[in-house]
């Protein structure tokens, strides 16, 4: 502990955009004692992205991050596994916030997990308007997750 830094769950947010949503809901949902919410901007939060064309590159590139993925769904890696192990204690999760813009590659991902959510009491503040996978819309979604959390 060089810093000496002791973060405390009140003071300590956590954000991710695209599969960078994926890595803060992963963290958020492995460790919700650390985090006072947690937000997924266009993110990856669910498998149906790795139902590319077989031999595509993002196909390719996942490989590389997971593995083999006919293997992924049902484990560690998999955004459903945290989900419903969850939803047996959704209390205890940190506050949660989902956005995504209504002409991204990933709102009907984004729509099918808010659903999923509520099916499973998991709760969380949805957001969709429009936009794209861009800059122009997370700009905006990073200041409203801010301004809700700290008002």
């Amino acid at each position: 502990d060089v810093f000496d830094l002791k973060p405390k769950r009140e003071d300590t947010l956590l954000a991710g955009l695209s599969m960078g949503g994926y890595g803060a809901f992963k963290y958020a949902f492995h460790y919700p004692e650390r985090f006072c919410a947690a937000a997924s901007f266009s993110g990856v939060v669910a498998l149906d992205i790795f139902r590319s064309e077989p031999g595509s590159e993002p196909e390719h590139e996942f490989e590389l991050l997971f593995g083999d993925l006919t293997k992924v769904s049902g484990g560690a890696h998999d955004p459903y596994t945290w989900y419903r192990k969850a939803a047996r204690h959704p209390k205890i999760l940190p506050r949660l916030f989902m956005s995504c813009g209504k002409q991204d590659f990933l709102i009907q991902t984004n729509r099918k997990v808010n659903a999923d959510f509520q099916q499973l009491g998991i709760p969380v503040e949805y957001y969709e308007k429009n936009g794209k996978h861009d800059w122009f819309f997370w700009d905006k979604e990073i200041q409203r997750f801010l301004k809700a959390v700290l008002g």
